[in-house]
């Protein structure tokens, strides 16, 4: 058995992802299980909650382990902590502890970090437990910390002069943690692990500049006004002193301004660039999303593993008859027993029946069926009436189904996760932008959805997870569909004329077969791979709302 420790923190959780998105076993610790939530439902992860620092909470964690990667958080107490795992670690017959230590974790170093990596690393040596040593340097990762002044401000404030640094990527680090974890081997070594690249901060500051399409400057500060700057973001005093000492260490030059590709090579990990890694994280520095490099030819969806929600009525089978046509391999999930076997029978596609609103649903059913693409459309027909007339249970009918749902099943994608190169669709609405006076809270639920799907990019962009969510908006009424039905009836209504009338205001109809292909066309054509929102309707066909095309 395989065991994780600080698997819910910043650096543990890339790791657990490799062990998630490659369906290999691992147990985890975490000190509070509520913070593993995501990963219950996930067959490979066996969770079990202890206390590093606490000796007699650990037994049911190290039971029949034979080797651990030990990660806790950078505390004043590390030491303490790791020091009273590797005992509980080798009285429970645990074999090897792989250290998840720091680059520069020496003896000498002003850095307090530093220090305290190098007295673990000693303790696990005199332990008599076979070691590994794990040492990479600084992370990327640490760089989105300063989005808000690259956001608002255009510019990085460092008080690192022109040092050069050689940050790498977590998501290498995550490829290397799991194969050391998953195989083993590598005993008595001291792995470095670098990025391939020493960079000033005006080198990062190019680099973000030229991923998010806007100038951002490298502007350099004093030490004692970066730290004053950390404590009143919060950072505890104690902290941002050691973090002041790591930038004293830094300005010397040393382990942290030297390239060491030697891990990556080991491990056949190729090495991720700044700028890849700006690219991939474009939106949360505030620029555009990524494109996708190279795709010029369409993507086809022959033998495609799709997974359609609310895909047995309306606008959902509609879209599950064009990618059926495409010789997609479709799994719909539905609540309906009876509409569920109908398109079963009809279309030859895998059935679930389950309630969006299951969060287990999402997380089992992603994990089982692990698909290309997810398509988010199941949701209520909302109550009809006027504001002054609506009770709040009507009023919420769609937060409670529409938003409840998208946010069990977009945290299941993130989490699960899907596997890099993943889409998720998210189903909203034209009346997401304008309202929809006579339907409650069901355009502000879908304005809420497209806020989730820009979200869950900014997300899966930090966990270098490779997946992208895209929100798609029918512009008109839909006749013949749940939704399409009662809020046309209701309008007509409310204006004294008939249905028939009140549809023809939008044009062309959009029949759920045709909003099928407008979907079908999104996914395979490669100048949609790169939008935030389209709008679709009948007679103008698929419109950019919110990005750019391809």
């Amino acid at each position: 058995m395989r065991l994780l420790t600080g698997a819910t923190g910043v650096a543990g959780s890339f790791v657990v992802n490799e062990f998630v998105q490659r369906r290999e076993p691992v147990r985890i610790l975490v000190r509070n299980r509520a913070k593993a939530a995501a990963l219950e439902k996930v067959p490979t992860v066996e969770i079990v909650e202890g206390d590093m620092s606490r000796r007699n909470t650990l037994g049911p964690a190290l039971d029949g382990v034979d080797r651990v990667l030990m990660i806790s958080a950078p505390s004043m107490d590390m030491v303490e902590t790791q020091s009273t795992f590797v005992d509980a670690a080798k009285a429970a017959g645990v074999r090897h502890v792989i250290k998840f230590s720091g680059l520069d974790s020496r003896p000498e170093t002003a850095f307090l970090f530093g220090r305290m990596h190098k007295e673990i690393e000693e303790y696990v040596e005199r332990s008599g437990l076979t070691w590994t040593h794990f040492r990479p340097t600084g992370f990327m990762q640490e760089y989105l910390r300063e989005a808000p002044s690259v956001i608002n401000e255009g510019a990085f404030f460092f008080a690192l002069d022109d040092v050069k640094l050689n940050p790498v990527d977590l998501a290498d680090v995550a490829k290397v943690g799991f194969l050391l974890l998953r195989d083993g081997g590598h005993e008595g070594a001291r792995l470095p692990m670098t990025g391939p690249e020493a960079l000033s901060m005006a080198d990062v500051a190019d680099r973000v500049s030229r991923a998010t399409g806007r100038r951002v400057r490298y502007v350099p500060i004093s030490r004692n006004d970066r730290r004053q700057t950390l404590m009143a973001h919060g950072i505890p005093p104690e902290i941002a002193e050691a973090l002041d000492k790591q930038v004293e260490e830094r300005l010397k030059g040393g382990a942290e301004s030297r390239v060491d590709l030697s891990t990556h090579q080991l491990f056949n990990v190729k090495p991720t660039t700044f700028l890849e890694f700006a690219q991939r994280n474009a939106e949360a520095f505030g620029g555009r999303p990524a494109r996708v490099a190279g795709r010029s030819e369409p993507v086809s969806l022959k033998d495609k593993t799709i997974v359609v929600t609310g895909g047995s009525r309306g606008l959902g089978l509609g879209l599950v008859q064009a990618l059926v046509d495409q010789g997609a391999k479709v799994t719909v999930v539905a609540r309906g027993q009876a509409a569920l076997a109908a398109v079963e029978q009809r279309l030859g596609v895998a059935v679930i029946m389950a309630d969006i609103t299951d969060e287990g649903a999402a997380q089992r059913i992603l994990a089982e069926v692990h698909p290309d693409i997810l398509v988010l459309n199941a949701g209520a027909t909302p109550p009809m009436g006027r504001l002054d007339q609506m009770s709040w249970a009507d009023f919420t009918t769609p937060w409670e189904t529409d938003v409840k749902g998208g946010l069990y099943w977009m945290q299941a994608a993130l989490n699960v996760p899907l596997a890099p190169g993943a889409r998720v669709l998210v189903a909203s609405m034209g009346g997401a932008r304008t309202g929809s006076p006579l339907s409650g809270g069901y355009a502000g639920a879908k304005h809420m959805l497209w806020l989730m799907a820009k979200y869950a990019n900014g997300v899966a962009e930090q966990k270098g997870l490779g997946i992208r969510f895209q929100v798609v908006a029918p512009l008109q009424m839909i006749a013949g569909t749940g939704v399409g039905d009662a809020g046309s009836g209701a309008y007509a209504k409310a204006m004294g004329i008939e249905r028939e009338v009140f549809l023809a205001r939008f044009g062309v109809p959009m029949p759920p077969r045709q909003y099928g292909d407008h979907l079908v066309a999104i996914l395979d054509d490669p100048q949609y791979t790169a939008g935030l929102a389209f709008g679709l309707k009948g007679d103008t066909g698929i419109t950019v709302l919110e990005g750019e095309a391809a």
